[in-house]
């Protein structure tokens, strides 16, 4: 086919013993297979929700979601005055899809929609505006049980065309009464007199350094003084050790003299033991007997 046409299946979610369809049963047209093919979603249930604060952002199609997830969608957005406070509220409308919750049929929750909104209700369950996109200013409307802070008073009257979905004021309206608090209070700060009292302490300490400059300068003076003695006793020392130095290296300093003859006297006491243990395990009866007349022993070690 050039121009289209329909196609018709059964749906996976519908039983498998449904009976058939009566004639002249009006079926619903989809714009997609996948949208036909969908599970569910039930009739949608109107709803609407009265919000005091800015709703700039918030348009027709804009998602209503719990935590995330997408249970339905806004509608419209109209602007209503309330002749007994005299200022202006937006009334936002949508339509819910309860069974996108996924809780019907659970113990303690009614089957019917509005029943089941209502017990939700009742339970804490609240609107709110929440910001989708910081860069555009998108704006969606987020359905949750407040945990940080009291729900507003609020009731599900099931029995209205168009029921009234309690909601809360977004965290950003919450904020702008203690923003207001905080730029009332910097402005009852007088700033004029703070810098004035700052320049005249500046000038307080101005003045006294100037007095204290003359006793300033005779401290560093003595601080200099008292870094060129120190430089000079290093310098002295440095001189002494380096005389020490080359006194312990000369080969005719006294010191080498002396180490010199020390050493040669160790060497000669050195050989005498050699010799004598040499001798007594040679001759072994002379600790008894001493040594005998003989020829003069001839040290081995001694070459002439």
């Amino acid at each position: 086919m050039v121009s289209g046409g329909l196609a018709f299946a059964t749906s996976p979610a519908a039983p498998a013993s449904s009976p058939e369809a009566a004639e002249g049963t009006r079926f619903t047209l989809f714009p997609s297979r996948d949208t036909a093919l969908a599970p569910p979603d039930g009739p949608a249930l109107p709803v609407r929700m009265v919000f005091t604060q800015n709703t700039r952002g918030l348009a027709p199609g804009a998602p209503v979601d719990v935590l995330g997830v997408e249970v339905g969608r806004v509608t419209a957005v109209n602007l209503r005055h309330d002749p007994g406070r005299e200022r202006f509220a937006a009334e936002v409308l949508a339509e819910l899809f309860p069974r996108r919750l996924g809780i019907r049929g659970q113990a303690g929750l009614p089957d019917d929609d509005r029943q089941l909104m209502k017990a939700l209700v009742e339970r804490g369950l609240r609107a709110q505006m929440r910001t989708a996109n910081l860069f555009t200013g998108q704006m969606t409307v987020a359905l949750y049980f407040p945990t940080s802070e009291k729900p507003t008073p609020g009731s599900f009257d099931t029995t209205a065309e168009t029921p009234t979905m309690p909601s809360m004021p977004s965290q950003f309206n919450a904020l702008q009464p203690q923003l207001m608090q905080i730029v009332k209070r910097l402005s009852e700060v007088r700033f004029d007199e703070i810098g004035q009292g700052v320049q005249q302490t500046l000038r307080s300490a101005n003045a006294a350094i100037e007095q204290l400059s003359p006793q300033a300068q005779r401290a560093l003076a003595d601080v200099q003084k008292t870094l060129q003695q120190a430089e000079r006793t290093l310098s002295s020392a440095q001189q002494t050790l380096q005389k020490a130095d080359r006194s312990i290296a000369s080969d005719d300093s006294a010191l080498q003299r002396n180490a010199q003859q020390t050493m040669d006297e160790l060497q000669r006491a050195a050989r005498a033991m050699r010799l004598l243990a040499d001798y007594l395990q040679s001759h072994p009866e002379a600790l008894l007997r001493g040594k005998p007349d003989e020829l003069p022993y001839t040290d081995p070690y001694h070459k002439p």
